[in-house]
Formats: C-alpha cells, structure tokens, sequence
C-alpha cells in the first residue's frame, strides 16, 4: 500500500510539489476526499494532467474552493483538463470563485453539462466573459435560469449569439432585464422566434428600439400581444413598416392605443386595408390626425362604418377629398349628423351625388346652411325627393337659385309646402313652368304672397 494513503489531512500539505508530481495514477486516484480538501494551490498545480484527468467527480467536489481556482490556473492546456463528468462534479461554492479566467477550462460539451445551479453560481464577470461558442452551447433550461443581473451583463454580441430556441426560452423578467443596446443586438429570426407571453410583456421602450424589419417580420398572431403600452411606443417608421395582416389582427385596444402620429404616417395602402371594426374604432383625434390621401383611400365598407363622432371631427379639407362614390356610401344617419360647416365645405360635385334618400335625411338646418352653388346643384330628383320639412324650411334665396324644371317637378302635395317667402321669391319663369295642378294645390296665402309681376305671368 503506498505511503500517501496513510498521511493524514495535517501531512498532506508539507508534500513538495515534486512530491505530489512523482505521485502515480492509482495513488492519485486513492486519495480521500479529506486529503484532497487538504491540498494547497500549488500541490493541485502540480498534479500532472494525466493524474488529474483520473479523479473522480467526487474528489473534484471535495478541493478547498479557494486553493482550487488557484490551483487550475496552473496548468498550460486547460481545455482538456477537466471531463464532462468531472465538471459535473463542480460545487457550486467552488463555482462561484472561479474568473473568467477560468472560462478556458470548459469546452461547450462541458458548459452544456453544467447544472443549473452550477451554471448560476458563476460570477455576472465570468457569465459576461463566456465566448459566444460557450454562449450557444447553453441549454435552454440553462438560459432560462439565469438571474437578471446576469442577463443584463450579457454582452450585444453573447445577445446576438443565443439560438431562437434559447431566446424563446428567455422568461419575461429575463426579458424586460435586456439592456437598450441588447434589445437592438436582436436579429429578426430572434425576435420572430418570441412567445407569445414574451411579447405581452415586452415594454414600450424595448419595442421602439427594434428595427422596422423586426416588427414587420413578427406573425399576425404575435403583433397582437404587444401591449397596448408597446403598440403607444411604436415609431412612426416601425408603423409604416407594418403590412396589411399586422394591421388587421391588431385589437381594438392596440388601435385605440397607437399615437395620432402614428395613424397619420399609415399609407394609404395601409390605410384602405383596415377593417370596417378598426375604422369604427378610430378616435377623434385619430381621425382628425388622418389627411386627405388617407381619407381619400378609405373603401366605401369603410365609409360607411364611421359613426356620426368620427364624422363630425372630419376636418372639412378632408370632407371635401371625398369622391361621389364615397360620398354617395355615406349612410342617412350619417349624413343627417353631418355639422352645417360641413354641409356648407361640401363641393357642389359632392352635393349632387347625393341619393335621394339622402337629401331626404338633411335636417332643415343642414339645408338651410346650403351654399348658392349646391342648391342650384340639386337636381330634379333630389328636389323631388325633399320632404314637407325640407320644402317648408326653404329660404326664398335658395328655391329662387332653383332649375325651372326643379319647381315644376315638385308634387302637389310639397309645392302646397312651400313658406309665403319661398313663393314671394319664386322668378316669373318658375311660376310660368308650374302645372295647373301645382297652382290649384297652393294655399290662399301663398297665393297672396305672390307679387304683381308672378301674377301677371299666371295662366288665368
């Protein structure tokens, strides 16, 4: 039996580094673990590689941390030094008082081999030193364990070396610890590969220093977990980044939530493709924030989802951007809510592209807040088309703008409607293009508001 395996802990340290290097594989191998604990770092410096590579993962647990880290720093090829099972074999405690100087001695075999715990009790400085090799060769369990402290000592460069599969594995608060400078080292396979949960729980600041190829390239069904936080956040070049289907799977808060700015920087194209429920959704100053192009693309479905409140805020530039078409898939609700400013900005274009229904739905005060140019714009039909309350709430102004033949068209039933200062105002040709049955059907004072010269031009 050799000598070694009788000294006791108080001897083992007065071995000679000579000593300890002449040891033999088998004698190394048979010293306990109180004789390893009682090794100095310069005993463990001198074991030869090929003794060392021997112990076993219990005698690696049993070294004195202090004298071990010391120890290691020794040896010249330290890739080799220890195996997987021997790393293993690791505490924690002497773990935590290794460098990065000690990185050398892990390969990415024996990183991946590392326990969690193990991994966690690395120093931040020596978790901040891991090459990007290292950094790749972590599992994800391993990722998903490390303290935030240590997330944010993470170098951009060991940020942009995680695999998608490690940056899906990063938790929320791990997430949230990402400095400025990392959350813009994030490629866009990483930021496609986020969960759901991790992109709820992304913050404002961290979304708006993405890139805009980042936001474009996330799945309709990631862009609609931002927060609404995130979605508030956004510039104005990330929104304009975004396609049609990102667009359209955004909540009704998310919407609600994004910046004035923001909707005014949507194209056109991107303003055409929301949905009837989003453009309802819109606020006021939403809608306010939009200009002419964007009121312009707006799709008749889309039009006509405005409520009356989004209508009203229309500035009347963008009222009168609006095309016959659009302006005829205006709803009667709508139209009747429109303010007199805004009846008054529409063009005389806008104005006879007007059903009949809804010339019938203009309120007396709508009318009445008619420009000369949009009342001789009526045509026949529309003028057909009022209703006793229109015809009666007529200034004589506006009847005497009218088209002869407009008059003429007018039923019994709305010529009888007319006020005593509509008729006073009628012009010699329109009492002369009047039936015979229109003239019957007026009353005995409108017949009385007719001055001598409308008289003279009557029939009888």
């Amino acid at each position: 039996m050799s000598y070694i395996s009788n000294l006791t802990t108080s001897q083992i340290p007065q071995l000679t580094t000579g000593q300890i290097r002449s040891l033999s594989t088998d004698e190394v191998r048979a010293l306990t673990t109180a004789q390893i604990a009682a090794l100095t770092s310069a005993q463990i410096g001198s074991l030869e590689s090929r003794d060392f590579i021997e112990l076993s993962s219990t005698q690696i647990s049993a070294f004195d941390g202090s004298k071990f880290s010391d120890g290691l720093l020794v040896y010249g090829d330290k890739s080799s030094l220890l195996s997987p099972t021997q790393v293993q074999g690791l505490t924690t405690a002497q773990l935590s008082l290794f460098t990065s100087n000690h990185l050398a001695f892990f390969d990415t075999t024996d990183i991946a081999s590392l326990s969690t715990s193990q991994l966690d009790s690395f120093s931040t400085d020596v978790i901040a030193n891991l090459s990007t090799r290292q950094i790749k060769a972590l599992t994800t369990a391993q990722v998903s364990s490390l303290s935030t402290g240590k997330i944010v000592a993470l170098s951009t460069a060991q940020v942009a070396a995680l695999s998608t599969a490690q940056v899906a594995s990063l938790t929320s608060a791990q997430l949230n610890a990402l400095a400025s400078d990392d959350v813009k080292a994030l490629t866009t396979e990483q930021v496609k590969a986020l969960t759901s949960t991790q992109l709820a729980a992304l913050t404002g600041t961290q979304v708006a220093l993405m890139d805009t190829v980042d936001i474009a390239a996330l799945a309709t069904n990631q862009i609609n977990q931002l927060s609404t936080g995130a979605i508030a956040a956004l510039t104005t070049g990330q929104v304009k980044a975004m396609s049609s289907a990102q667009l359209n799977a955004l909540t009704s808060a998310q919407l609600g939530a994004m910046e004035t700015a923001d909707v005014a920087a949507l194209s056109t194209r991107q303003v055409s493709q929301l949905n009837t429920a989003q453009i309802a959704l819109l606020s006021t100053a939403q809608i306010v924030g939009l200009g002419t192009a964007q009121v312009k693309a707006l799709g008749t479905a889309q039009i006509a989802a405005l409520s009356s409140t989004q209508l009203n805020a229309m500035a009347s530039d963008d009222l009168q951007t609006l095309s016959s078409t659009q302006i005829k898939a205006l709803t009667t609700a709508q139209v009747s809510a429109l303010s007199t400013a805004q009846i008054v900005a529409l063009s005389t274009a806008q104005v006879a592209a007007l059903s009949t229904a809804q010339v019938a739905s203009l309120t007396s005060a709508q009318l009445n807040a008619m420009a000369s140019d949009d009342v001789k714009a009526l045509t026949t039909e529309q003028v057909k088309a009022l209703t006793s309350t229109q015809l009666a709430a007529l200034t004589g102004t506006q009847v005497a703008l009218m088209d002869n033949a407009d008059i003429a068209a007018l039923a019994t039933n709305q010529i009888n409607q007319l006020s005593t200062g509509a008729i006073a105002a009628l012009t010699t040709g329109q009492v002369k293009a009047m039936s015979t049955a229109q003239l019957n059907a007026l009353t005995s004072a409108q017949i009385q508001a007719m001055g001598s010269a409308q008289i003279g031009v009557l029939p009888y």
